[in-house]
């Protein structure tokens, strides 16, 4: 069982896209081999007591701010009544 105290981990991650769509999901890049195209995702883990669990994803549209997505998970797990010790 996981504790009522827990770490949060926040992972920025890109992966490459090879389509030819274009909007807001999906950013340009210059660290790709093969594509100039990458779509960006920010994930949320939970960890306590040496349990890491997977805790949600969220896609970034290009022009979109973290923060605020960050600010609501963190409110998400507030009101579930987790307590915060790390970010």
């Amino acid at each position: 069982m996981i504790s009522i105290k827990v770490n949060v981990l926040i992972d920025f991650t890109e992966h490459p896209y090879y389509g030819e769509r274009e909007d807001k999901i999906i950013k340009g890049t210059n660290r790709q081999k093969g594509t100039t195209k990458m779509r960006h995702y920010l994930g949320f883990s939970i960890l306590s007591r040496g349990i890491h669990l997977y805790a949600g994803l969220e896609q970034v549209a290009k022009g979109t701010s973290k923060i605020p997505i960050i600010i609501k998970f963190l409110d998400y797990l507030l009101n579930l009544g987790f307590e915060l010790n790390y970010v």
